[in-house]
C-alpha cells in the first residue's frame, strides 16, 4: 500500500460519491413524491449499498470470535473458493452479456463456450512442460524472463482461450453480429479465469478475491477481445484483414500478456505500478472495443438499443457483495482480525480501480455506426481517469416541440409550413454526431409532415445549442431543428451538414 494509493483511492470514491448523490436527487426528481421514490429503482440499490457496506462489518466485530470453521478449513477452502469463483465468471458473464442489447446469445452456446474453456486450461501444462525441457523457464535474469512472460505463459495461455472460441464460430452459426465475438471471447476468458482463480483463492484463503474479480479476470478478458475484436471488425468492416488479422493479434494479445505479467513476476524488475497502469489503459481499450462493437451491429433498433442507465452501481454493488461475502467467510474462519486486516488491505488498494472499472463500465455512449479510436490521441492523460462525465444515450425519449422561437432567415416557407404543425410530438431515435456534437439525434416524428410542398420523412435531426440540454427535467429547453435531405438509415454515425437544412431554434420538452 502507498500514499498515492490512498490518495487515489479517496480521490475516487469521493467522486463516485459525489455521482450517486447527483443521480439520487435527479431520480427523486423525476419520481415526483417521496412515496414513488420509496419504491424505486434507486433507493433499493442505495439501501442495499448501505446495508451490504455496514451489516457485515457491524456483525463480524460483534459477535463472539469463535471460528467455527477453522476446524474444517483445509477441506473446506477449495470449496469455497470454487463457489468464490464461479461467482467472480458469472458475475462478469452477466455485465458482458447485459450489453448484449440487439440478438440475444442462446444460454446453450454460452455454456458451451465456458466448458470448453475449462478444458482447455488443462492444455497450458504439456505446452509449459514442452518449453521446460528446452531449458526455457523463469530464471531472475530480465531479459529473459521478458521472453518467457510473453511466450512461455502469453501466447501459450492467448493460444489456449482463444481455441473455445473459434470452435464455436468455426461449428456454430451464434456469432452472427460484431458483439458476439467479445461476448464469446469474454466467456471463453472467464471460463479459463475460473479455473484459475479457485487455485489462487485457495493458495490466499479469499484475501485475494478483490484482485482477482478486478484485475486478473478482466485482463483475461481484455486479452482475448483483444484478437476477437479486429477479428469482428476485419469480418464486418475491413475483409482485407481476413488472412492476416489472426496470427498478428495473436502475437500483439502475447506481447500485452507478457508486459502485464513482467513486472509482477521478474525480482529485479518487480514494479506492480507499471501493470496497474497498463491495466487502466487496457480497461478503456476495451471499453471503446466493447462500444464499437455495440455500434455497428446488424441488429440496430431503437427500442433495443436502451442500456441499463444504473448499471455503474449494479457494478460497485455486485463487487462489493462478493468482498464482505469473503470478509463474513473469513471471520467464520480464521477469526476477526485476519478479516478486519483483509477488509483493510482490499479497500486502501483496490477503491481507485474499482471505481475507475464501474463507472467506466457504466458509461457507453452508442452512436450507430461509429467506430471510435481506441486511444485518445488529443488526451491521452484522460485514459486514466474514469469517465464521470460520459454522456448518457436519449434514444426513446419521447418529445414535445411546442414553440418556434426563431428561423434561419425569418419565417421562410420551410420554417412557416413547420411552424404551422407545432405542437409536433415524437421520439428520439438513433444518436449522430453533427458539427462536432456527440449528442444530436433524429427525432422520429409521430405524423409526416410536408415542407416547400414536398412531404419530408418522417425523421428531423436535433442538436443541443447550450452544451447538454437535461431532457430528464421536463422543462422547456431551446433546441436547433434541421430537416433531412436524404434517408440517412445507413451511415456511419456522423451527419454532414449537407445532408441537412436548418429550419431554426424550438422549445422543446420530454414527455
Amino acid at each position: 500500500m502507498t500514499i498515492i494509493q490512498v490518495i487515489l483511492g479517496l480521490g475516487a470514491a469521493f467522486g463516485f460519491i459525489i455521482l450517486w448523490s447527483q443521480d439520487f436527487w435527479n431520480a427523486y426528481k423525476e419520481d415526483g413524491t417521496v412515496l414513488a421514490f420509496a419504491k424505486s429503482a434507486k433507493m433499493r440499490e442505495t439501501l442495499y449499498f448501505l446495508a451490504i457496506m455496514v451489516v457485515p462489518f457491524v456483525a463480524v466485530n460483534v459477535l463472539q470470535d469463535g471460528k467455527p470453521l477453522f476446524p474444517f478449513a483445509e477441506w473446506l477452502m477449495p470449496w469455497i473458493s470454487g463457489i468464490f469463483s464461479l461467482g467472480i465468471s458469472w458475475f462478469w458473464y452477466s455485465y458482458v452479456s447485459s450489453l448484449d442489447i440487439f440478438e440475444r446469445e442462446p444460454i446453450r452456446t454460452v455454456i458451451l463456450t465456458f466448458v470448453l474453456a475449462c478444458m482447455a486450461i488443462w492444455l497450458v501444462f504439456p505446452m509449459t512442460q514442452w518449453l521446460h525441457q528446452y531449458g526455457f523457464q523463469l530464471n531472475g535474469d530480465p531479459w529473459n524472463d521478458w521472453w518467457y512472460c510473453v511466450f512461455g505463459i502469453g501466447l501459450i495461455e492467448e493460444v489456449v482461450k482463444i481455441l473455445p472460441f473459434m470452435i464455436v464460430l468455426r461449428f456454430t452459426k451464434d456469432v452472427n453480429e460484431p458483439f458476439d465475438y467479445i461476448l464469446y471471447g469474454s466467456v471463453s476468458a472467464l471460463g479459463f479465469a475460473f479455473v484459475e482463480n479457485i487455485s489462487y483463492l485457495n493458495d490466499w484463503n479469499l484475501s485475494s478475491i478483490l484482485g482477482r474479480s478486478l484485475y486478473s479476470s478482466l485482463a483475461h478478458m481484455f486479452f482475448t477481445c483483444l484478437i476477437t475484436y479486429t477479428l469482428a471488425l476485419a469480418h464486418y468492416r475491413y475483409p482485407k484483414w481476413k488472412w492476416s488479422v489472426f496470427p498478428a493479434m495473436l502475437l500483439v494479445a502475447a506481447l500485452a500478456h507478457g508486459f502485464y505479467d513482467f513486472w509482477l513476476i521478474n525480482e529485479a524488475m518487480q514494479m506492480p505500478w507499471v501493470t496497474s497502469i497498463f491495466f487502466l489503459l487496457s480497461m478503456q481499450v476495451w471499453m471503446t472495443m466493447k462500444n464499437n462493437l455495440i455500434n455497428i451491429s446488424p441488429y440496430y433498433t431503437n427500442e433495443g438499443m436502451i442500456l441499463e442507465k444504473n448499471m455503474r452501481y449494479r457494478l460497485v454493488n455486485g463487487l462489493i457483495t462478493l468482498v464482505y461475502l469473503a470478509y463474513v467467510v473469513i471471520f467464520l474462519t480464521y477469526g476477526r482480525s485476519n478479516a478486519n486486516e483483509y477488509l483493510l488491505s482490499s479497500w486502501a488498494t483496490n477503491i481507485y480501480v474499482l471505481v475507475f472499472v464501474a463507472i467506466n463500465f457504466g458509461s457507453h455512449e452508442i452512436i450507430p455506426g461509429r467506430i471510435n479510436p481506441l486511444i485518445y490521441s488529443t488526451r491521452p492523460l484522460t485514459m486514466f481517469l474514469p469517465r464521470f462525465f460520459a454522456i448518457p444515450t436519449k434514444t426513446g425519449t419521447r418529445l414535445t416541440m411546442t414553440r418556434l422561437i426563431s428561423s434561419r432567415r425569418g419565417i421562410g416557407l420551410a420554417s412557416l409550413a413547420f411552424s404551422k404543425r407545432i405542437p409536433l410530438t415524437g421520439q428520439l431515435g438513433r444518436r449522430v454526431i453533427f458539427n462536432k456534437d456527440t449528442d444530436c439525434y433524429m427525432f422520429v416524428l409521430d405524423h409526416p409532415m410536408e415542407l416547400d410542398g414536398e412531404l419530408l420523412s418522417t425523421r428531423l435531426l436535433i442538436a443541443n445549442t447550450d452544451n447538454g440540454y437535461d431532457l430528464d427535467d421536463r422543462k422547456l429547453h431551446p433546441i436547433k431543428v434541421y430537416a433531412v435531405h436524404r434517408d440517412l438509415h445507413k451511415f456511419n454515425g456522423i451527419v454532414r451538414e449537407a445532408d441537412v437544412f436548418l429550419i431554426g431554434m424550438v422549445l422543446a420538452r420530454r414527455d
